[in-house]
C-alpha cells in the first residue's frame, strides 16, 4: 500500500539539479570513509558516486521500494 506520492520529478530532471562529486566531496567523503547510509536514496543520484568514492559499504534506504528495485538494477548495470 502506497501511503503518499514523492512528487519527486522525472529522473532526468533530477539529475539536472545536482553535481553529485563536487557535492560529495564538500562534504569531506572521501576514501578514508567506511561505510555510508543514504536515508531516501531516491534514484541513486548521490548513492552511486558516493559507493565510488568510499572503502567501505552503501546503505540506501528509501520509503519507496520501488526506488531501491531501480537502485538495485542501476548497480546491478554498474559491473
Amino acid at each position: 500500500m502506497r501511503i503518499r506520492d514523492s512528487e519527486m520529478p522525472p529522473e532526468e530532471t533530477w539529475a539536472k539539479y545536482f553535481k553529485p562529486g563536487e557535492t560529495l566531496q564538500q562534504f569531506g567523503l572521501s576514501h578514508g570513509v567506511k561505510d555510508v547510509a543514504d536515508f531516501g536514496c531516491g534514484y541513486g543520484t548521490f548513492t552511486i558516486p558516493a559507493a565510488q568514492i568510499i572503502d567501505g559499504k552503501i546503505y540506501a534506504l528509501d520509503i519507496e521500494p520501488e526506488m531501491i528495485k531501480r537502485l538495485s538494477e542501476k548497480q546491478g548495470n554498474q559491473g
